[in-house]
């Protein structure tokens, strides 16, 4: 593991760690020792329906451009894809997942590649929607309002250098000339004939997936899984015995994801936590401990089991040609 990624992983661990101290260790145990287990399971069936809506939605994706394969195929690649994604900063591991998709499956890593990029498209419009709607429905005086402001402009400024990268095959060569720096590890930014070669298809690609019905199931899909991330939250509060909001649940969750994404710390961990626990405590007038109890669960479930399945699935990939 690089010496940044390390220190990155210890900072976010010891944000946790604060977090969990000033929230009161004693209180917060209380509280999960007493979580109701129908709650949590209801939060984990909404992990469910939000990996899933993930997993179909890249399929559709794949099936347009002719990459087509199993759903089993897809979903191992998208969970393991996710997990390792998580050790990297502001979730940037989407070239990992193209990776393993060729590797799984012998398809193509330039098509696979602009899939994920659409996809984060998809995610940017949908979680920056249902977040605008927070502020008309959430206090104004909540202090996550003034950086959930900054992080859209910042997310409208990546967007646009991401249409106006892959309108043009010179353009995206530019571009891949600044990410083979960022991501080190992927073999096929080393290479210039590579590059070449993977701008033209990936130019081409993105072209065949600006197709109008495509992109309306695409924006289905992506609707769907990020109420669903909603969900996770507003179960895993109401298992440690809170009354908390489903609107605020599913429209703080946006916010916050959107906000603690732009901390590039690994998974966006420590910074969700503290920022979810801190708006919860305010706008539901919890206490620190029930709502950083809240928050564990929430996190256990919506990103610790795609690391613990990631890591099993992991050693069962086998090089395909």
């Amino acid at each position: 593991m690089k010496l940044n990624r390390l220190v990155l992983l210890i900072f976010s661990f010891t944000l946790l760690a604060f977090l969990v101290y000033f929230s009161d260790v004693k209180g917060i145990v209380e509280t999960l020792v007493k979580a109701n287990i129908f709650y949590v399971i209801l939060a984990f069936l909404s992990m469910l329906g939000a990996m899933f809506s993930r997993v179909f939605r890249w399929k559709v994706m794949l099936d347009h451009l002719n990459q087509h394969t199993s759903l089993l195929n897809i979903w191992k690649v998208y969970v393991t894809g996710a997990y390792l994604s998580t050790f990297t900063p502001a979730r940037s591991g989407d070239p990992i997942k193209a990776l393993l998709f060729k590797k799984a499956t012998g398809k193509s890593f330039s098509k696979a590649l602009p899939t994920l990029l659409v996809e984060r498209m998809g995610d940017f419009v949908a979680s920056v929607s249902i977040a605008l709607v927070g502020l008309f429905f959430l206090k104004e005086e909540m202090f996550l309002i003034d950086f959930f402001k900054l992080a859209i402009m910042v997310y409208v400024v990546l967007f646009s250098i991401f249409l106006y990268s892959f309108s043009s095959t010179k353009r995206l060569k530019r571009i891949l000339g600044v990410l083979k720096k960022l991501f080190f590890f992927v073999k096929q930014l080393k290479d210039p004939n590579k590059i070449n070669h993977f701008s033209t298809i990936a130019s081409v690609s993105v072209k065949q997936l600006k197709d109008l019905k495509l992109l309306v199931k695409v924006m289905i899909f992506s609707f769907t899984c990020w109420i669903f991330e909603g969900f996770i939250v507003y179960f895993s509060f109401l298992s440690v015995g809170t009354s908390v909001s489903l609107l605020t649940s599913v429209l703080l969750t946006q916010m916050v994801t959107l906000i603690s994404v732009l901390t590039f710390l690994p998974g966006s961990l420590g910074s969700f936590e503290v920022l979810l626990s801190l708006s919860m405590s305010k706008l539901e007038s919890l206490s620190m401990s029930t709502s950083t109890a809240g928050v564990l669960i929430a996190r256990t479930i919506g990103l610790w089991s795609y690391v613990i399945i990631g890591s099993l699935l992991l050693p069962t990939f086998k090089e395909k040609s």
